[in-house]
């Protein structure tokens, strides 16, 4: 039985420490070393290049800190995986592709694909996905955010879909008189409740999870679980094949 864990929303920032659900989720990884590991996409939120951001939350920021972040988190997956990592491009990644095609002098300085080149990491870019990673299962960083995101991807596609991007947890079955089912897998998010381009305000419904998926090689059946995983301002936890994981504030992992 293959095991993949995927996660995406981690969201990170120069200055700022990790929320606990991602610790938890590299606890996880580097715990039960899966087949394969993928992430989602907006791993990194590349803040200082969103239309949101002010002057002053530039201040100080780097683009080179936030490459060498994403370096040192893949290296992490890297070893945590016993066959492959797997990137998918988030919107948020994206920032630094719209950020170059408006910046004409500066195409070529920077190369972010060459990153997992040299570390042995499949990247999917946006315009790759929704990605068909098993012949009845497709995955995205995420194409809709409305209300009802996980049954728009599946009767987009006529397949399954695992998605992340809403950071909702949400799951739609739709089954047909031929015996075809299809799933719609809705990942929440790794990072916190209140995103500074919320202006404050607590994103509707937000939820924390990753996805366990298992894969019979012999046959090609599957099976995706959404790991909830339950927070609060000191811990954050969640049970995986039947143990429990937390960590502490005071304890985290960096």
């Amino acid at each position: 039985m293959k095991r993949v864990l995927l996660g995406g929303d981690a969201h990170l920032q120069q200055g700022q420490d990790a929320d606990l659900s991602y610790q938890l989720f590299k606890k996880v990884c580097s715990a039960i070393k899966p087949n394969q590991i993928i992430l989602g996409g907006d791993i990194l939120d590349m803040e200082f290049l969103g239309h949101f951001t002010t002057v002053g939350q530039q201040e100080g920021k780097r683009l080179s800190e936030t490459l060498k972040i994403l370096k040192g988190e893949l290296q992490f997956f890297k070893k945590c995986s016993k066959e492959q990592l797997v990137f998918f491009q988030g919107n948020h990644e994206e920032r630094l592709d719209r950020f170059l095609d408006s910046q004409p002098v500066l195409k070529g300085s920077v190369d972010f694909e060459g990153i997992f080149d040299n570390l042995g990491v499949k990247y999917i870019p946006m315009n790759q996905q929704p990605f068909q990673y098993l012949p009845d299962l497709y995955i995205c960083h995420g194409l809709f955010y409305n209300q009802y995101f996980t049954k728009k991807h599946i009767e987009l596609l006529g397949q399954s879909c695992i998605n992340f991007h809403t950071h909702r947890v949400q799951q739609y079955v739709n089954s047909y008189p031929n015996g075809k089912l299809m799933q719609g897998i809705g990942a929440g998010s790794l990072t916190e409740t209140v995103e500074y381009y919320c202006k404050g305000k607590t994103i509707p419904n937000h939820s924390h999870s990753f996805i366990e998926l298992l894969i019979d090689e012999e046959t090609g059946r599957w099976q995706a679980n959404n790991i909830i995983i339950n927070t609060d301002a000191d811990e954050a936890w969640c049970i995986v094949n039947n143990k429990l994981y937390q960590v502490e504030k005071q304890v985290a992992l960096k």
